[in-house]
């Protein structure tokens, strides 16, 4: 499966700075032909692995869902575990795999909707 990864449009550029100097950013991209954008992040080596790009992560896609914003997909080379990790941390779920890489998708409003029912249906087992 080959998907073309011509650029089309990046919005929702979001700088991630620690003492007034950037050390990554999150933004979409609108590819041609797709009608869900990607979500890419890069962040600073000394940075990795400590949990800011997850904090962030989860605050941007937050903002997002309040602009209206409710479905992403991830793009990840599958020898890149921290991204899996934290991208998974976040409740994008793997759909496919296509040459070296992962693709993951997300539904935000599916995702609240999911958690709602589960609640429900733990207080009625409570009832028994």
């Amino acid at each position: 499966m080959k998907i073309n990864m011509t650029k089309a449009k990046v919005t929702h550029y979001h700088k991630i700075t620690r003492q007034r100097k950037q050390i990554g950013k999150i933004q979409l991209v609108f590819y041609e032909k797709s009608k869900i954008p990607h979500i890419e992040y890069e962040i600073d080596d000394e940075y990795q692995s400590k949990g800011v790009m997850s904090k962030e992560l989860k605050r941007y896609l937050s903002d997002r869902k309040k602009e209206g914003l409710n479905r992403f997909i991830a793009v990840i080379e599958k020898t890149n575990k921290a991204s899996i990790k934290l991208i998974e941390k976040n409740r994008f779920v793997k759909m496919t795999e296509f040459d070296d890489k992962n693709c993951y998708f997300i539904d935000l409003d599916l995702w609240e909707r999911s958690l709602k029912a589960h609640k429900e249906y733990c207080k009625n087992i409570e009832l028994f």
